[in-house]
């Protein structure tokens, strides 16, 4: 696998803290580690070293979402999955006559929303079409969104962090809103109790993956640039129980953990149990509604 230099979306280019060197502990898909470093403007945290475009797909040879099916998930992610489907079924709007899920998957969530009653048009893409759509999801290649149909709630479900340009699939998406429609963004925290405690064991470092996990600042300061107005909402209290599980079972997996290192993990997860539904800003997940402050063209 190549790798070439990486920056977060932060425009105010500074010195960046080294926090610690990550390896793919999540799919063990590459041998290949970098730096991971916070941006001392945004507070956003990035890998120092990317794939490259020739290389990236075998970072996620074995990275299992639902275009493959639950078969090979852990029962951990199904309920993640499970609860951000629900979560977001809660949010989206009874009124909007057109919905986007882009970064859809197998479309279990906008099978989930038709199946609980939801009368309007349920659109999906994603960089493959998965085989097993169901019939009641019409579909859209990305390559097509310019001259596809306008939308009044589009969602975008830990796809922002995947990303090479954020700014720019922002504007895009802008443009594909309906006057007075909305964004849903669910996203990686870089200030959440994991990364401030598990460092390089936080499942969602996931390097090499994951190019920017944002800080709420610089999620706000990205979302202000692109003239997006911002509402930030709390996510579900069991993704932290989970997402503390998955990072312990990483720990367990790879073995190269010190025993402070894991002794740390093991009392992280305990306190982030108790104290994260009180506390947002440090959980996992970012959730954010946002609307362009001015009607798109």
């Amino acid at each position: 696998m190549q790798l070439s230099g990486n920056a977060c979306s932060c425009p105010n280019k500074g010195p960046n803290q080294v926090l610690f060197t990550a390896k793919d502990i999540n799919f063990r898909t590459t041998e290949v580690e970098s730096n991971v470093l916070r941006c001392q403007s945004c507070g956003s945290i990035f890998p120092e070293l990317f794939p490259t475009h020739d290389t990236l797909a075998e970072a996620y040879r074995n990275y299992y979402t639902d275009v493959r099916g639950q078969s090979r998930q852990t029962w951990g992610q199904r309920l993640i999955n499970a609860t951000r489907k629900r979560y977001l079924m809660r949010e989206t709007p009874v009124d909007a006559k057109r919905v986007l899920d882009f970064g859809c998957g197998s479309g279990a969530f906008l099978s989930s929303l038709v199946k609980a009653g939801f009368e309007g048009e349920a659109w999906g893409t994603d960089l493959l079409k998965p085989s097993n759509l169901q019939p009641e999801i019409r579909w859209i290649d990305e390559s097509d969104l310019e001259e596809g149909p306008k939308f009044d709630w589009i969602t975008l479900s830990h796809v922002l962090e995947h990303v090479e340009d954020p700014r720019g699939l922002l504007a895009r998406l802008s443009r594909r809103l309906t006057p007075g429609g909305r964004i849903w963004i669910s996203t990686p925290n870089a200030d959440s109790f994991l990364f401030r405690t598990m460092g390089r064991w936080a499942r969602d470092v996931d390097f090499p993956r994951h190019r920017e996990v944002f800080s709420k600042g610089g999620l706000r300061e990205l979302l202000f640039d692109e003239q997006f107005d911002a509402s930030f909402l709390s996510p579900p209290a069991v993704n932290a129980a989970m997402n503390a599980r998955s990072s312990l079972g990483s720990i367990r997996a790879d073995g190269s953990a010190s025993s402070r290192e894991s002794v740390g993990a093991i009392v992280s997860t305990v306190l982030l149990l108790g104290i994260s539904p009180f506390f947002p800003g440090i959980a996992p997940e970012l959730v954010v509604v946002c609307s362009p402050q001015r009607a798109p063209q």
